[in-house]
């Protein structure tokens, strides 16, 4: 360890954790301030993430049905390789879904639909893991909230019904 480095240790030993720095902002910056409060607001938006999962699956599939077109305004990408992202766009926001604990059975059950939407896409299950998150966390949720997941998974969801509250 360098006198350097002992040093920052030792400051950092310091600090009393509870007493905001005055210049943190400055420290992080406002466009990850920003970020991080757009975060914080949407993290329990389920409807809206299910909505966008469903939306850039769509234009995956879309995309994918046309492998070798080239789009050459999108840096010269192919169908395929455009429709790949449009996977990964749907794979984040279903982890978002999948990250935050449900708090009733309309969630389980948005969690259910895409579960069972990759599911059938065998293309999907070897591509990533997010099917087994979102297997993990309906596990979890049906425990805690005393859900049988057999009968949700069969209720229709519309995603509407969660901004409603019916």
């Amino acid at each position: 360890m360098t006198r350097r480095s002992r040093a920052r240790r030792s400051d950092l030993g310091r600090l009393n954790m509870t007493e905001k720095t005055p210049d943190v902002a400055d420290d992080i910056g406002d466009r990850e301030l920003a970020h991080y409060r757009a975060l914080y607001r949407a993290q329990n938006d389920s409807a809206d993430h299910f909505l966008r999962w469903d939306i850039h699956m769509a234009h995956a599939v879309r995309l994918e049905a046309e492998p070798g077109k080239i789009f050459e305004g999108y840096g010269g990408l192919s169908g395929r390789q455009l429709g790949e992202g449009a996977r990964i766009a749907a794979r984040r926001y279903a982890l978002l879904i999948a990250e935050v604990p449900a708090h009733d059975a309309t969630i389980v059950a948005l969690k259910a639909e895409i579960a069972e939407a990759i599911e059938r896409d065998e293309d999907e299950v070897r591509r990533s893991y997010v099917l087994r998150l979102l297997q993990a966390s309906l596990i979890r949720d049906a425990e805690r909230l005393n859900i049988d997941i057999a009968m949700v998974a069969r209720r229709a969801v519309r995603p509407q019904a969660l901004r409603s509250g019916q």
